[in-house]
């Protein structure tokens, strides 16, 4: 049933896409959290009959069908000359389509590499005990970065209308009025993360764990910080097909921090593995990443890093 259910979802979140295209968020969201309500109400109803996991699982799928179904009515009447026919399934258009899916993909495996090896190192090289105090102030660091970095999504469409329209200069003010917002939001996150971050988990996971989390929570926090500044950069490499360049430095970082971490858990144990992620992190998406878009469009990589990433972060800070 739930093989099913993906079979009729994955060609059907194109349609979503459409919706995404045309930066209608208003339906994309008031679709799905109005599914999300019936599918609860209905999921109450099954377990309070005990008509058992088949039904529980039929009820999933059959949300989530009617629910790309009413994506697919929204896509046709925001795009009326929406169509099918099998003679726009040309060679070169099926290439481009899976070179884009073939480096986007790359990046998510690159990016799962980046954010989800760590325990694997820290497991096999010290202990499961030890994960288990890495992953505490890892996963609230993690948590922030993933928190800020979805609000970066909208300008992936955005982007593309312009690249569409070939409007260099409003790519431009979406980069750095993009990344300036990021940066604001961040700002207080830091902070508190960077302030409180041992007392919260002294009061939360009591002092042992506060004792040894708090330097990743510190290290990881100070990681996330270049990882959220280029999610707005990222979103522009999507929005207008620059997904190979983007899917090498997303490599590059995955390789850095897997060799660094298995390097330096051995001389500093969990700690070295954060330096391992954090060392990465910073040199991609606080160097590399911006630094060739900003060669791309014309800005001033000094002038972009100062107005958009740390005069706001530091703005960003004192509200705190």
């Amino acid at each position: 049933i739930v093989a099913g259910g993906f079979a009729i979802e994955l060609p059907f979140n194109a349609f979503s896409a459409v919706i995404v295209g045309k930066q209608r968020y208003d339906v994309l969201r008031g679709i799905s959290v109005g599914m999300l309500f019936v599918r609860a109400a209905l999921i109450l109803l099954v377990l309070s009959q005990g008509w058992g996991l088949v039904a529980l699982a039929l009820t999933v799928v059959g949300t989530d069908t009617v629910m790309m179904a009413l994506y697919t009515v929204a896509a046709f009447r925001l795009e009326p000359s929406l169509r099918f026919a099998p003679r726009m399934a040309t060679r070169e258009s099926i290439g481009k389509l899976l070179r884009f899916g073939g480096w986007a993909t790359a990046v998510i495996v690159a990016l799962q590499v980046t954010w989800a090896t760590d325990s694997l190192v820290i497991g096999t090289a010290i202990s499961a005990a030890a994960v288990t105090l890495f992953a505490v102030g890892f996963k609230l660091a993690f948590y922030a970065r993933e928190l800020l970095r979805v609000r970066a999504r909208v300008v992936e469409p955005a982007s593309g209308q312009m690249f569409g329209r070939g409007d260099r200069e409003g790519i431009q003010r979406l980069l750095t009025r993009s990344v300036r917002v990021m940066m604001l939001l961040a700002g207080p996150v830091v902070a508190y993360l960077l302030v409180a971050g041992k007392p919260f988990l002294r009061t939360w996971m009591g002092p042992e764990y506060a004792r040894e989390s708090w330097q990743v929570l510190t290290l990881m926090t100070i990681a996330v910080v270049p990882a959220i500044a280029s999610a707005p950069l990222m979103a522009v490499h999507y929005g207008t097909g620059r997904v190979r360049s983007l899917a090498l430095l997303m490599i590059l970082e995955a390789v850095g921090n897997l060799g660094l971490s298995i390097v330096l858990v051995r001389h500093w144990g969990i700690e070295g593995v954060a330096v391992g992620t954090l060392i990465p992190a910073v040199l991609v998406h606080g160097v590399l990443l911006p630094m060739g878009m900003c060669r791309h469009y014309g800005i001033s990589y000094l002038r972009f890093l100062l107005t958009t990433t740390v005069g706001p972060l530091l703005a960003g800070c004192l509200l705190y």
